[in-house]
């Protein structure tokens, strides 16, 4: 009885003065004062080198999602002219200048190849691209034409072209951009103007197409004007 008595006045000893922080300090009480130092600074580096590794990686991350918008942009920057373009030759079929106009979007389609082979598994453009590529080749089989199937190819060819931009920038993280001032000057640049003047162009081709007027030499239609203006009274 004695004996379970002394273990207990033992054991309530051992914690009555500094409690839970006993054993450190009865440890620190045998230590010399460079073991100490050099364990209190041990214990300080500990949550020093977690937060700068925390640091390290967000900004690692950010940095990452840098650089892919970067590649977005390299392959938008090659891609944008060969929309304009399309456009353009969309608009001048049937005339003299179509021709022209196809040579330079010919020419402006192998940077978008080469940008492509380069990028293109990174950003997840290619099965696109491959249909734009299926696109335009229609596009030059129907040379020369002005009708309404014609003019549905050219459209099918940008269509395929901004489905390609859509792609870029979504692989490239552009319409994920955190910053809400640069997200929406870059959404409104790669997407929704695009989109806003594709909506209109086709129904402005068919008006062209239905009223008859086709797409004569700019000599042929200023005559035109001059002999209506001549009846006027």
């Amino acid at each position: 009885m004695s004996t379970k008595s002394g273990v207990q006045e033992h054991g309530d000893g051992f914690f009555r003065f500094h409690g839970a922080w006993a054993p450190g300090v009865r440890l620190f009480r045998r230590m010399q004062f460079k073991a100490k130092a050099a364990m209190v600074s041990v214990m300080f580096l500990v949550p020093i080198v977690a937060l700068g590794w925390s640091f390290y990686n967000d900004k690692a991350a950010s940095i990452g999602f840098s650089a892919k918008e970067r590649l977005g942009i390299e392959y938008i920057r090659e891609l944008m002219p060969a929309l304009k373009l399309g456009v353009q030759q969309r608009a001048a079929a049937g005339t003299p200048g179509a021709a022209e106009i196809a040579s330079k979007l010919e020419a402006q389609l192998k940077q978008v190849a080469a940008i492509e082979q380069r990028l293109g598994a990174e950003l997840g453009t290619t099965p696109l691209y491959a249909k734009l590529v299926e696109a335009h080749k229609a596009v030059v089989a129907s040379a020369g034409k002005s009708d309404e199937a014609a003019f549905a190819t050219h459209t099918q060819f940008v269509t395929a072209v901004l489905d390609v931009l859509g792609q870029a920038t979504d692989g490239s993280n552009l319409i994920l951009d955190p910053d809400l001032d640069t997200y929406y000057l870059m959404d409104l640049s790669t997407t929704r103007v695009p989109q806003l003047i594709e909506a209109r162009r086709p129904r402005a081709g068919r008006r062209r197409a239905d009223a008859g007027v086709g797409r004569h030499a700019g000599s042929d239609a200023h005559a035109g004007r001059s002999c209506a203006a001549g009846r006027i009274p």
